[in-house]
């Protein structure tokens, strides 16, 4: 089955399309993996990764326009009229059916062989406890926008879009979505892997290997690790007036010094969410361009003579103690983890600052050499880490049409396993 899917993250950088063949061979329950029951009693299975096929056919992440990306940051951090989510609403739409009509043409795929389009949208908000620090009253909630009938009419393609409501409605965090993903292709046969993506926000999912064979469903982990390059991106344009939009090659990471004393006043903040238990998930809410701008300010203040690369540097150790904490409380939490490998994705995998401070603490933190790949490593290639969060709404769109859950209640807290995401349904 041909499937396409679709996403840009919370850093809006860019959307990202994957047109992806995806099959599954399932001929019995004995080549599915159980995950639990439905309201009929009747059982409810995922395909096994033995039996599961994934092939990227075609991939390309088109730059938003500067200023419709402008207006999505406005709906972010800003209080704006019902209006402007209104018209933003029908413009992501259309940028995204634009997207993926430029992709189908320029690699000369017919867009009737694409069964179906899995549409993630754009993140707006995530409301959760962990984003709730004054501990007002709040309603569990989560936020993407993105009209899904601007794409199915434009193209004549079915469109599952709205992944994360069903889950948030079963009492769920309604993230990490990709946990799915990591559990049925990136499993090792004998090791737990530890699958980190560093994006804009961390999140890791741990799976069991192959080799555990006894539910193992119910031992996959996965929540948001914290800060990833949101907040070292935001540092570097603020500092930069903009000139930079990341720490290009880690440069200013290695050419800067740790400054302990803002180092610690970073990770008592922060601690609350660092030590919650998961599951749990967060955002920009929390790991944004406003709390940078706080730091900032804070730093001008109590720091005066902190050079801008001691800053970066000093935000980049903010990202690994994230990482480095979430592992060692995976592994306390389950004593059965005493090796594992780290694969990597997200923009964070290109910064070589990042990942040496990252192979390094891991070292220390874990007295062992832990390896690190990526996901090209891994897959020979066949899972491009750029590509894995549009190959991620492939497959739930296709999980959709399947009628197969997309979700481990393990993982989201959710009361029990649900088929992700809503369809806009084309009239043939």
């Amino acid at each position: 089955m041909i499937v396409l899917g679709c996403n840009s993250g919370t850093s809006v950088d860019a959307i990202d399309i994957a047109v992806c063949e995806i099959n599954d061979h399932i001929v019995n329950n004995n080549s599915s993996t159980f995950i639990g029951m439905d309201n009929n009693n009747d059982l409810l299975t995922l395909p096994s990764q033995n039996n599961l096929s994934v092939k990227l056919i075609a991939f390309e992440s088109i730059s938003w326009e500067k200023s419709l990306k402008e207006r999505i940051f406005k709906l972010m951090y800003e209080p704006v009229f019902a209006k402007e989510y209104c018209e933003v609403n029908v413009l992501i739409g259309k940028a995204f059916a634009n997207a993926i009509e430029f992709t189908l043409n320029k690699h000369s795929i017919d867009k009737s062989t694409v069964k179906v389009i899995g549409f993630h949208g754009q993140t707006i908000y995530h409301q959760v406890e962990s984003n709730n620090l004054e501990n007002k009253s709040f309603v569990r909630s989560t936020l993407q926008i993105g009209e899904a009938c601007e794409i199915a009419t434009k193209l004549g393609i079915n469109v599952v879009s709205n992944f994360r409501a069903s889950d948030v409605a079963l009492g769920g965090q309604g993230a990490p979505l990709v946990h799915i993903l990591d559990f049925l292709l990136l499993r090792h046969e004998t090791d737990w892997r530890a699958i980190q993506n560093i994006g804009g926000i961390g999140n890791v999912t741990f799976v069991p290997p192959l080799s555990i064979i006894d539910n193992p469903s119910s031992l996959v982990t996965s929540f948001d690790t914290g800060c990833g390059n949101s907040m070292i991106d935001d540092v570097v344009r603020i500092l930069t007036n903009n000139e930079l939009q990341m720490d290009i090659d880690g440069k200013m990471g290695f050419s800067g010094k740790l400054n302990n004393e803002l180092f610690k006043d970073l990770c008592d903040y922060y601690e609350h969410y660092f030590s919650m238990p998961y599951p749990k998930t967060t955002g920009r809410e929390l790991f944004g361009k406003k709390q940078v701008e706080y730091w900032l300010n804070y730093c001008k203040e109590k720091y005066p003579h902190l050079d801008n690369n001691s800053i970066v540097t000093t935000f980049t150790e903010l990202t690994v103690e994230s990482i480095i904490r979430s592992y060692l409380m995976v592994c306390k939490n389950n004593p059965s983890i005493t090796q594992f490998q780290v694969i990597v994705a997200g923009g964070g995998k290109n910064n070589p600052y990042l990942m040496s401070r990252l192979s390094q603490r891991l070292k220390e933190c874990f007295k062992k050499e832990i390896t690190i790949k990526t996901h090209e490593e891994i897959m020979n290639n066949n899972l491009a880490s750029e590509a894995k969060e549009g190959i991620l709404f492939a497959l739930l769109a296709y999980l959709n049409e399947k009628q197969i859950p997309g979700n481990l209640p393990s993982v989201t807290g959710a009361s029990k396993p649900t088929i992700l995401g809503v369809r806009c349904q084309i009239t043939q």
